[in-house]
């Protein structure tokens, strides 16, 4: 056992997992879902909400008690002051939207679904054909909606009331996930006395975040996608941070739903996690992991779900691939151009256009350019400075995420990158102090790259369009 001594100390000396009574039963319930899926099924895909509630009880738990009622607090906030958004730009009615078409789509299938639960008749969604029948492995909202309607009868606002009270779990989420990479900096950074205090205040500033409140208005899934991928975000890090077995089926019952939901936003939190192995693994088991993996996809080849899983993921990427970048200097041109578009789109200081103006997203774009994002940036510089390897997780899930949406609407994806711009806030969330001279200059240099691009955004805009 001596090796497994050595690989303990060598990744950043992990305590033993902690296995408690109730992180049996939890198994035992995962377990259950996924044994009684095929005779019923309705266990199994309740499993991810289980999960969600499951993960805010013991992330409570693990919060001091004065700032347990203050996150509380700032979760029902979160859901009063999105609900104030989505009054204020209208809870939008999907049979009378224009240009945006995936929110009526969402309530066509939804309806179809429901309708064949309440005559007794449970289809296998991914399978191809008409409605009730989907063709994609995408049918996590679909499921949510239409469970809904079969509950609460087949009123659109519905759905769109849960996703704002579903937002109440992103304070939560935020707040452990930045404490958590702060505690992993124990000794190696100065930690004030009030550590919690910086994360409190990015869950306050995501509560405050009225993109949320914007998009959740919609019939769409990308609020519901936003929780689950930032609370699953933040289960890894707890796992990682305080090794309660617990945390494991909680992961899996998260990645669950957003596997069905958005493929690629899993395979950002997994990337996330292979960065950080990378960075506290002897670079002697590197190898040996990338082989596991890579028989790991192998044999879900040969195996029916997991051979059209891979197929269809292969051709949803090919599909996106730009058919106009033929040489390396215009792909290198393509991404150059990307990168900031990613950030910063929609831009907030030019007159929108199109057949649906974003001006509503005004207002959050200029928090994330003049607060969040020159604060994440200070996080992530003092946390990479001083070793915390933890953090490599969000980051590897956002260079991953990123990269995605840049290949695929070529970084022009506000709606998209709604379920990753929490990890900017868990960054922003690590900045105790800007006192220092590092930090300062890491602000400055934000603050004037970002000045340039706009003059010169600009300044070319009458010359391109």
């Amino acid at each position: 056992m001596h090796w497994a001594k050595r690989v303990i100390d060598q990744t950043m000396g992990l305590r033993p997992v902690e296995i408690h009574k109730t992180d049996i039963a939890l198994i035992c319930i995962f377990l259950l879902g996924v044994a009684v899926y095929p005779v019923f099924p309705l266990l199994f895909w309740l499993l991810p909400f289980v999960g969600l509630l499951v993960y805010a009880v013991l992330s409570i738990s693990y919060t001091s008690r004065p700032h347990r009622i203050s996150l509380l607090t700032i979760s029902a906030c979160t859901v009063f002051f999105q609900l104030l958004v989505g009054l204020a730009v209208g809870i939008h009615d999907p049979d009378r939207q224009v240009g945006l078409r995936d929110d009526l789509s969402y309530l066509r299938e939804a309806n179809a679904i429901a309708q064949a639960w309440r005559e007794g008749f449970f289809p296998e969604l991914s399978l191809k054909g008409s409605l009730p029948y989907l063709g994609t492995l995408h049918t996590g909202y679909q499921r949510f909606v239409a469970g809904l309607f079969y509950l609460f009868g087949n009123d659109y606002r519905v759905p769109i009331f849960a996703n704002y009270l579903m937002l109440g779990f992103l304070p939560i989420a935020v707040y452990r996930a930045a404490f958590l990479l702060l505690s992993q900096s124990q000794g190696k950074m100065e930690l004030q006395p009030h550590l919690s205090r910086a994360p409190l205040f990015a869950s306050w500033f995501i509560a405050l975040y009225p993109n949320l409140g914007y998009w959740a208005s919609f019939l769409l899934k990308d609020a519901l996608l936003t929780v689950f991928v930032t609370c699953s975000l933040s289960a890894v890090l707890e796992f990682v941070g305080n090794r309660r077995l617990a945390w494991i089926p909680v992961v899996l019952a998260l990645g669950l739903m957003i596997s069905i939901t958005r493929a690629y936003a899993l395979f950002g939190l997994l990337a996330g996690c292979a960065l950080y192995g990378l960075a506290v693994v002897p670079r002697k088991w590197v190898f040996g992991t990338c082989l596991a993996a890579l028989l790991v996809v192998v044999w879900m080849s040969y195996t029916t779900k997991g051979a059209d899983y891979l197929s269809q993921l292969v051709y949803s990427l090919s599909v996106q691939l730009p058919d106009h970048l033929r040489t390396i200097p215009q792909a290198l041109a393509h991404f150059a151009g990307a990168i900031p578009r990613l950030l910063l789109s929609p831009y907030a200081w030019v007159r929108a256009f199109g057949p649906n103006p974003a001006y509503e997203l005004y207002p959050g774009m200029w928090m994330l350019y003049l607060v969040i994002y020159p604060l994440g940036l200070v996080g992530l510089f003092n946390l990479a400075k001083h070793d915390v390897r933890i953090a490599t997780i969000p980051l590897g899930m956002l260079v991953a995420t990123g990269l995605v949406l840049i290949l695929a609407y070529g970084g022009d994806a506000p709606r998209q990158r709604l379920c990753f711009d929490p990890a900017w806030f868990i960054f922003a969330g690590t900045v105790q102090s800007l006192k220092g001279r590092e930090q300062r200059v890491v602000l400055v240099a934000w603050y004037v790259l970002f000045t340039l691009y706009v003059l010169v955004q600009l300044a070319t805009l009458q010359y391109r369009y």
